[in-house]
This record gives C-alpha cells, structure tokens and sequence, in this order.
C-alpha cells in the first residue's frame, strides 16, 4: 500500500477547540468508526500554550490525517496593548497513531497568525498554507507554504 501501514477502517475526523479544566481552550479530536458506529475516546492534540483556535484538518483516502491550528494568549504591552501572540502548530495521524505536534509558524508578539488550509497526501506528507499579518513591517502580510512529515 502506498505510504506504509494497514488499510484504514472506514471512518472521520472531527477536530474542535474545548475550553479546559484551566480555563484555556485545547485542540480535541475524535474519530468515528462508521462499522462500529462508535466514536473512538476524544484525544487531546494540544500539549500546552495558549488557547488554541481555528483549526484547519485534512484526511487522506488511506486514513493519514492532518490538524493544524493556532494558539496564543493575548499581551499587553506598553505601546500596543492587547496584540496577539500566537504561533500555528500541527500534528500528523498516521498508522494509527497522533505523532508529536509540530511548530508550523514560530512564537512571539505580532498581530495575528492563521491556518488558511491543511492537506495531507496518502503517503502521509502534511501541508499547511499560514498567513501572518505585521503591520510595522515592508510586507506586512505574509503567507507561507509550510511541509511537515
């Protein structure tokens, strides 16, 4: 098969933010086993960070699938209160198994960070399209292509 592993089990991904027993909203996913008619126990992809947002997931027609999303706490400082600090982080499912999230866009205080799309191809290949808005910058938006396997 291509890409490795066992052929998938029928089934979907929903992907979804949840506010946390701490007050922060975390990335959540759960698969539905459409032969079991089960949903599968709820994993949480977020290991830590701020309060996570937006996300964006893709699914492969071998059962690989990718989220992406972004996460950030809100920072007052002096000269702009209340700009966002936010990174965009990603995590890959593949033979079974979330692997570890990935920093798609780095850390630190500018105006906002976003997931435009994700996909992922059936040998498990993930892409995420970001946007990043710098208003003191030359080029003050920005998209980026970002590969991750």
């Amino acid at each position: 098969m291509p890409g490795g592993g066992t052929p998938p089990r029928p089934a979907r991904l929903a992907v979804w933010s949840q506010q946390d027993t701490d007050g922060i909203f975390r990335m959540q996913a759960r698969f539905y086993d459409f032969s079991s008619r089960q949903w599968d126990p709820i994993t949480r992809l977020q290991e830590g960070g701020g309060d996570a947002r937006l996300p964006s997931l893709a699914m492969s027609r071998h059962g690989h699938a990718v989220a992406a999303w972004g996460e950030g706490n809100m920072l007052a400082l002096p000269d702009k209160p209340f700009i966002l600090s936010e990174s965009i982080r990603g995590r890959i499912y593949r033979a079974g198994v979330w692997e570890s999230p990935a920093v798609l866009l780095g850390d630190g205080p500018i105006q906002a960070r976003g997931v435009m799309d994700a996909g992922i191809n059936d040998a498990g290949e993930a892409s995420a399209v970001l946007l990043q808005m710098k208003p003191d910058s030359p080029q003050p938006l920005q998209i980026f292509l970002n590969r991750f396997y």
